[in-house]
C-alpha cells in the first residue's frame, strides 16, 4: 500500500567497517591430558563386591583369631537398615573375646563398630560423635565415598592396608582434587576473557 506524498525511506548501503585490529592467529588444539583420578568416581553397576581399605582399629586384638580372618576375607551385605548415621552389615558374625565393658570413645565416619549381636556397623556422616562398641577396623578416608554409593544388598568387602598405604592413598587423592581446582581456576580465568 502507497500513501501519497509519502515516499519510502531507502536503507543506506551497509559500508565496511574499517578495523585496526588484526584477528588473532589460531592457536594449536590442545591436547586434554587424560583423567588422572586415582580412582573410578562412581561405582560400577555392574561390580560384583565394593573393596574397602581399611586399618585395623584400637580393639582389633581384642576380637578372635577367626573373627579377625573372617573379617578380612568375606563379604558383608549391606542391610536395609542402613543410613546416613550408620551401614549395619551382615555376614560372618564377629566373636569380641576381651572381658568387661569398654568406657564411651570418641568415633568418626569409617569406624567399623561390632556390637554385642556381632555384625559390624559401619559409622557415616550422621554418626554419633562418641560409642561403647568395639572397634575392629577404620575405613581410609579415601574410600568413604564408596561407602555413600552402596545401597542395601550391595556387597562391601575389607582389605587391611598399612598406615603407610592409607596416608599415601590420601595424598594421592588430595593432588587429584588439587589438579581439579586448578583446572577450574584456569577454566573460569579463560571463560573471564570471553565477556
Amino acid at each position: 500500500m502507497r500513501v501519497v506524498g509519502v515516499e519510502p525511506q531507502r536503507q543506506p548501503e551497509p559500508q565496511p567497517v574499517p578495523t585496526t585490529e588484526v584477528a588473532p592467529e589460531p592457536q594449536p588444539k590442545q591436547e586434554v591430558a587424560p583423567d588422572p583420578a586415582p580412582e573410578r568416581l562412581a561405582l560400577s553397576l555392574a561390580a560384583q563386591e565394593i573393596e574397602l581399605r581399611a586399618l585395623p582399629s584400637a580393639e582389633h586384638g581384642d576380637f578372635a583369631p577367626a573373627s579377625r580372618e573372617a573379617f578380612w576375607t568375606t563379604p558383608y551385605t549391606v542391610c536395609q537398615q542402613s543410613n546416613r548415621q550408620g551401614y549395619r552389615l551382615e555376614g560372618e558374625t564377629l566373636a569380641y573375646e576381651a572381658s568387661g565393658e569398654l568406657r564411651s570413645h570418641g568415633i568418626a565416619p569409617g569406624i567399623v563398630q561390632v556390637p554385642g549381636g556381632g555384625q559390624p556397623i559401619i559409622q557415616l556422616a550422621d554418626s554419633a560423635t562418641m560409642g561403647g562398641y568395639p572397634k575392629i577396623a577404620a575405613v581410609i578416608e579415601p574410600d568413604l565415598w564408596r561407602i555413600a554409593q552402596a545401597r542395601p544388598g550391595d556387597r562391601l568387602r575389607f582389605r587391611q592396608v598399612t598406615l603407610a598405604e592409607a596416608a599415601l592413598a590420601a595424598r594421592t587423592q588430595q593432588e587429584w582434587l588439587a589438579g581439579i581446582r586448578t583446572q577450574l581456576e584456569g577454566f573460569l580465568t579463560r571463560q573471564r576473557g570471553w565477556l
